[in-house]
């Protein structure tokens, strides 16, 4: 008997409203209190850096003028909320909520707080402004407390030192105990599919041991060798990206990770970058073809090619 798949749908008006992000354009963040307050958004610090104790502080500072004007809302009937998300253990938290006309020009966070977080590795301070309760429902106005209409957030995290791709040689039978050719020259051993980890963590680039010696020939100083060496590092780099990308869930900058790796050398370094290259994933072939031509890009595949030729 045929399977009967079910389904439920519901109907849901959705309904802009007004925002002002730009209200917040003057507020400032710093990370110490040997720190000067600034604009810039991300934060990058150094593991030297961690010596001086980490005391982030918002300094505030809301255009309440131009707010009223592009959001339609009274200040008075404003609040401001800050929020501290932490991506490294998934967790975010409302820890102070103020009256807009009653808010401070300087708010730092207490030990007490960011004790309940994992540390300046990959935190988000976040400063919203929303309606304090239900308002009178007018169209393109928000009304109600969850309705943000201005937000303004930084980032901070630690920079470790980026890792290439490990590489492991294997004999012949690790490829037959896994159903492959015992003639396989490389493929990748993938111990986790989590990629905030490290490339060492996640993967090993596995070389069979009947061809390691032509490999380290093939990827010897010589032109002509080297084309074959630069199109084999290629395939390896679009393999395991395809596979990174395809499953990445969320935006990693740092460089120390596996997705970090990845965006660092396809030279990707913003969340709206990295949602626009999510998009050739739609057509896997294509996917694949547009990681292989950025690796031969940046691997000057065109330059051995030509550098043979000489």
């Amino acid at each position: 008997m045929a399977g009967t798949l079910w389904s439920a749908t519901e109907t849901r008006t959705i309904e802009a409203y007004s925002r002002s992000d730009n209200a917040q354009n003057e507020t400032r963040f710093r990370v110490s209190d040997q720190s000067a307050f600034s604009e810039e958004p991300s934060y990058w610090l150094e593991s030297d850096e961690l010596t001086v104790p980490f005391h982030p502080a918002f300094r505030l500072a809301v255009n309440d003028e131009l707010l009223e004007k592009e959001a339609h809302i009274s200040p008075d009937d404003l609040t401001l909320s800050l929020i501290i998300r932490d991506r490294a253990i998934k967790r975010w938290e409302v820890v102070e909520t103020i009256p807009l006309i009653d808010r401070p020009d300087i708010v730092d966070f207490s030990s007490e707080v960011l004790s309940r977080f994992a540390g300046p590795r990959r935190l988000e301070f976040v400063s919203l402004v929303a309606p304090s309760y239900s308002l009178p429902y007018v169209p393109g106005r928000a009304y109600k407390p969850q309705h943000v209409i201005s937000q303004r957030s930084f980032e901070v995290n630690l920079r470790r030192e980026g890792t290439r791709f490990p590489v492991r040689v294997v004999p012949p039978e690790w490829f037959t105990e896994r159903n492959l050719p015992r003639d396989t020259v490389w493929t990748t051993d993938w111990k986790s599919q989590d990629f905030r980890l490290s490339p060492a963590e996640v993967l090993d680039v596995v070389i069979n041991e009947n061809h390691a010696n032509a490999l380290q020939g093939i990827l010897g100083d010589s032109d002509a060798r080297g084309i074959m060496g630069n199109q084999i590092a290629c395939d390896i780099f679009a393999e395991v990206s395809y596979v990174v990308l395809s499953n990445a869930e969320e935006f990693i900058a740092e460089p120390s990770t596996m997705l970090g790796t990845v965006l660092s050398r396809l030279g990707i370094r913003t969340e709206p970058e990295f949602s626009s290259a999510l998009g050739w994933f739609e057509h896997p072939s294509e996917a694949l073809r547009w990681l292989r031509s950025q690796a031969q890009s940046f691997l000057d595949f065109a330059g051995a090619v030509d550098r043979a030729r000489l």
